[in-house]
């Protein structure tokens, strides 16, 4: 009977937390007076608040790996003055579910969050201004993230394989998608990529099996080796500008029938409408020439050229991730149709026509 009840003794106190996680756990060093944490020890579990000063002097770095081994810890606050997190410093933190990051921390190094399967959101600070390479890469429980404004680029496979990554919002601010970037968002329906952006890198939207729509800015003059390969769901692309220079296969294998929509005027760019362009069929996008209020409660649009297979969406704001289709009470059913009138709130809403997927 004793040597069971030490035992069940031994198996108790093998499944409960040794303790909780506190400044015991901490490594760290102090260079000119300021503090950066080097490592944690392993057995450190559930919540982490590392404070704001160490032996009196401020916290102001994560360092190099520096939680990479702590696999049992549930969330991190990093104190206020923190300005860096360096490369791999929360990679495979597999149980991670939130962190806080100040808004005084202003680079996040590569790999930072790798492989944190657990971690479902995340607030970026508005003073990042680079998305390091494989920064969220395998964080496959987020479910959504907002870069802010600031970010001038998105790193080679920064949010690779977060495959419950339902949607994004990338600022005005950012100039290039890096290669591989949202490889394997399976959970991505749609994304907004912003006029500022001039180069998608090769893989850039690889196996988006989600993925149904993409407007790509007339900002952009290059897009990379097989960008949208394996988005088997993407069913019409609309090209803003003229096309640009594009890589090997960077359609193919997307949903069959799919179209890519251009503005009449430089239809020609993708050769003509009717036509093949990279393996999509070429159709011409309506431009709006004219709109305005017909009386108190009535809207109209009207659009060249004429036709059916579009519908008009509305949004509180320019960002049309979220927006919703308004119902026409007149709409084109014929080709030579080229007005929609419906009826609107006093509340101010912005418009724009897309194709009918």
């Amino acid at each position: 009977m004793k040597s069971c009840q030490a035992l069940l003794a031994v198996c108790v106190c093998a499944v409960l937390p040794l303790h909780a996680a506190d400044l015991s756990d901490l490594i760290y060093t102090t260079t000119d007076d300021e503090v950066t944490i080097t490592r944690c020890v392993s057995s450190a579990t559930g919540e982490l608040i590392i404070p704001d000063t160490i032996g009196g002097n401020p916290v102001i770095s994560i360092g190099f790996q520096a939680f990479s081994n702590c696999r049992d810890l549930s969330s991190i606050s990093i104190p206020d003055g923190a300005t860096s997190i360096e490369d791999y410093a929360f990679k495979g933190c597999i149980r991670l579910t939130s962190i806080a990051i100040p808004d005084s921390v202003t680079s996040i190094g590569i790999r930072a969050f790798f492989g944190c399967q657990s971690l479902t959101s995340i607030s970026i600070p508005d003073g990042v201004t680079s998305i390091g390479d494989y920064s969220f890469a395998d964080c496959q429980s987020l479910t959504s993230i907002t870069i802010p404004d600031g970010v001038t680029s998105i790193g080679e496979s920064a949010f690779f394989n977060c495959r419950s990554l339902a949607s994004i919002t990338i600022p005005d601010s950012v100039t290039s998608i890096g290669d591989g970037a949202f490889y394997n968002c399976a959970s991505l329906t749609s994304i907004s990529i912003p006029d500022s952006v001039t180069s998608i890198g090769d893989i850039a939207f690889y196996s988006c099996a989600s993925l149904t729509r993409i407007m790509i800015p007339d900002s952009v003059t290059s897009i990379g080796d097989y960008a949208f390969l394996d988005s088997s769901s993407l069913t019409s692309i609309t090209f803003q500008g003229a096309a640009p220079t594009v890589g090997l296969n960077i359609f193919l294998n997307v949903s069959e029938g799919a179209t890519v929509y251009v503005q009449e005027q430089v239809v020609a760019s993708f050769a003509a409408e009717g036509s093949i362009w990279e393996g999509l069929t070429v159709a011409i996008q309506r431009a709006i020439t004219a709109c305005g209020f017909m009386n108190a409660t009535t809207f109209f649009i009207e659009f060249e050229p004429a036709g059916t297979g579009y519908r008009v969406m509305s949004s509180p704001t320019l960002d049309f991730s979220n927006a919703v289709e308004v119902t026409p009470t007149l709409e084109p059913i014929s080709g030579e149709d080229n007005r929609f009138e419906f009826s609107v709130s006093g509340a101010r809403n912005f418009y724009r026509l897309e194709p009918i997927q």
